[in-house]
């Protein structure tokens, strides 16, 4: 892994948190709009944080606990942004079968039940978003309790 610092982008539209590029994920946090007056010209640019991680490593990060080998002071907002992305991600299977149980009317009680708890836990996860000292805290992630 490897912090790239702040970079400018020029994109016309906001890049996104998390691109895979072949085997280089890039993980963008703090990206803002930003404009910069030269001469009698007005450059438009997006500012923003970055990661650059290989595949393997995003894979590895993926499949583990969320401190697996990002450094404590590593941590920055598309960090963060990447790893609730990732625990969000890891409850859309669950979820989708609660849905698809419901609407079937299968077991509705407790898929409507189970449902509800993948709903709680994520809410959990985008509350470390608040947490004090965010982005740069080392992040606790809620276990799941679904």
């Amino acid at each position: 892994m490897k912090f790239n610092g702040i970079v400018r982008g020029t994109q016309a539209t906001k890049p996104v948190c998390i691109e895979i590029n072949g085997d280089t994920v890039y993980i963008r946090g703090d990206i803002t709009r930003k404009s910069e007056q030269k001469d009698d010209l007005t450059e438009e640019f997006w500012e923003y944080t970055e990661n650059i991680l290989t595949g393997t490593e995003y894979e590895a990060l993926r499949a583990s606990a969320p401190h697996s080998f990002i450094p404590d002071d590593a941590w920055n907002d598309g960090l963060q942004t990447m790893m609730r992305t990732i625990l969000y991600e890891k409850t859309d299977g669950d979820r989708a079968k609660a849905e698809r149980n419901i609407r079937l009317g299968i077991e509705v009680e407790a898929n409507t039940a189970k449902r509800d708890a993948i709903d709680a836990y994520c809410r959990k996860i985008e509350l470390t978003k608040t947490a004090p000292g965010y982005p740069t805290n080392v992040p606790e992630y809620p276990e799941a309790d679904y």
